[in-house]
């Protein structure tokens, strides 16, 4: 019992992790485009 609640809590820490790493991903390249902008300025 408390090997599979720890296994899905790795599991689900990691698959949380992935998420946050692709929203990071995505949301990077518009960030790099407006702080491009800013000190282009």
């Amino acid at each position: 019992m408390g090997e599979s609640v720890l296994a899905a809590l790795g599991f689900a820490s990691s698959l949380g992790w992935l998420i946050v790493g692709f929203g990071m991903g995505v949301a990077f390249v518009p960030f790099m485009e407006w702080i491009s902008e800013r000190v282009g300025r």
